[in-house]
């Protein structure tokens, strides 16, 4: 996804009915991964798969700052989908308010996976260079998952923290 690419539609055309797993890689080309990327976009191409029940995506963006748009509100629910992973996750403004817009519409959602390493075995070549901040972002990942799992009452887990704070989830 570039800043200088075409938006998709905001309703998209037909339906993959019987789709029900799909893995998504996207590179955000930009310098503000807090911004108006065109990662809410997944949300609307998520519509067009109302049976799905896993995803995983795989998301690498660049350095960090502060506007994002409200461009998923009307995402309709999905009462199928039951595990989402999200490996990249590093708590920037669009990637919270996808994993909130996925929260509030999947009914049956068993478990919200984030890892906020970007892995070698999804990126081709190395990704260390990518890698070298996680000892600071790590804390606030799983504050947020914390927060939003207690907030949502959905099991959220993050790959990669420490075993006590590894599941972010309410006793029931």
């Amino acid at each position: 996804i570039s800043k200088y690419a075409q938006k998709l539609p905001a309703r998209q055309q037909g339906m993959f009915l019987h789709l029900r797993h799909m893995t998504c890689q996207l590179i955000v080309n930009s310098n503000d991964p807090n911004g108006d990327n065109g990662i809410l976009q997944l949300a609307n191409c998520l519509d067009v798969a109302p049976r799905l029940e896993t995803l995983h995506l795989h998301m690498l963006c660049a350095i960090s700052s502060s506007f994002s748009s409200g461009e998923v509100a009307g995402m309709r629910r999905h009462d199928h989908l039951k595990t989402v992973f999200m490996s990249g996750f590093r708590c920037y403004k669009a990637q919270i308010e996808l994993a909130c817009c996925i929260l509030r519409n999947a009914s049956v959602l068993e478990q919200l996976i984030i890892e906020p390493r970007i892995t070698d075995k999804v990126w081709a070549g190395d990704c260390s260079e990518w890698n070298t901040d996680l000892g600071q972002i790590l804390p606030g990942v799983c504050e947020w998952a914390q927060v939003t799992s207690e907030r949502f009452r959905k099991v959220i887990s993050v790959v990669g923290a420490s075993h006590h704070t590894t599941e972010a989830s309410l006793a029931q």
